[in-house]
């Protein structure tokens, strides 16, 4: 199986996600770049070690691309909540995170009515 490691938030577009298989170690690099309002162009590349089978690499990559798939769905419907109800730890560090990635936004304006 593959086991996360752990993951770093560089910045509000560029993540390092560091995993483990039996064939040996790798790393996810996830880019996100603003092209124009509303489209963003998402990137994913993958670095292993040297002897890890190309085809464990491409199995990889390809379900990390079905995953972003599926998630696509709920980041379509989800709604902001200015101050929703915490409840755990876990709740809690998701509310620094948040906090913390709200300096890369700027103040939506009135008059655009966006709706998404």
């Amino acid at each position: 199986g593959i086991n996360a490691e752990y993951g770093i938030q560089v910045g509000p577009g560029l993540v390092y996600l560091f995993f483990q298989t039996e064939f040996g170690k790798g790393v996810f690099v996830q880019s996100l770049t603003p092209i124009e309002e509303n489209l963003q162009l998402l990137e994913h590349k993958i670095y292993t070690e040297s002897w890890m089978p190309y085809w464990v690499s491409a199995f990889i990559l390809y379900n990390e691309g079905e995953q972003v798939t599926n998630d696509a769905a709920i980041w379509s419907n989800k709604i902001h909540i200015m101050n929703p109800i915490v409840s755990s730890e876990s709740d809690h560090l998701l509310l620094s995170w948040r906090k913390w990635y709200s300096q890369f936004y700027t103040v939506p304006d009135p008059k655009k009515n966006l709706t998404w």
